[in-house]
């Protein structure tokens, strides 16, 4: 296997030095210089703070990125509530306390990025589940959406589709007219920008529906 290219963001020269130390001396990894920043697989992000200031910084990663999807780890003081969500949405895989960002915590939150893992702690865990709810209550809900960007029926439509079920028998199902079911599978495909069918099922199988 590879090592994983890794670049310190930072602009607090010792903490960028220990990082970069940490990044050497482990064969899984391969520190690369913040010009190269584009090239990572991970970008570690020494900060006082996870709050706006952080995540601005964390979108401009995430937007220079060559990385369909920018892993971050960031290693900080302490966590704002607020900024947390929008944060991972750019990218955060993990948050380590500045005190506990040893050489084996840190190379540990680095793979944990790069293989898909995330490591925050349980009170962040919760922030998050609950910024997540308020968004199903207050904004999907009313809306008829979940959190997938299907509608209610169109969940229910895609379920069928992964049977192998045709129209006719969808429609049957769910006590549709044919129509109405071609007209849901219709303005799924067209709203999400799926080819297909199938594609519809594997869009709902990466986002949890099925």
């Amino acid at each position: 296997m590879d090592p994983i290219s890794v670049v310190v963001i930072t602009a607090d020269p010792v903490a960028n030095a220990g990082m970069a130390s940490y990044l050497e001396d482990s064969p899984a990894t391969i520190l690369i210089p913040s010009e190269r920043q584009a090239e990572a697989d991970v970008c570690l992000l020494v900060e006082e703070c996870v709050c706006s200031a952080a995540v601005l910084r964390m979108e401009q990663v995430a937007r220079e990125s060559r990385r369909p999807t920018p892993r971050m780890v960031v290693v900080a003081d302490s966590v704002q509530k607020q900024p947390l969500l929008k944060a991972v949405h750019f990218g955060l895989s993990g948050v380590l306390p500045r005190k506990d960002a040893n050489r084996e915590r840190v190379i540990q939150a680095v793979l944990g990025a790069h293989n898909g893992r995330a490591d925050f702690s349980p009170v962040m865990v919760a922030w998050l589940i609950e910024h997540l709810r308020v968004i199903q209550r207050d904004i999907l809900g009313p809306r008829d959406l979940t959190s997938s960007g299907l509608l209610s029926r169109e969940v229910e439509v895609v379920k069928l589709l992964a049977e192998g079920l045709d129209t006719a028998e969808i429609a049957a199902r769910l006590s549709y007219s044919e129509r109405t079911v071609k007209n849901i599978i219709h303005g799924m495909l067209s709203r999400l920008d799926l080819r297909n069918r199938t594609h519809a099922v594997a869009h709902a199988v990466r986002h949890g529906v099925l």
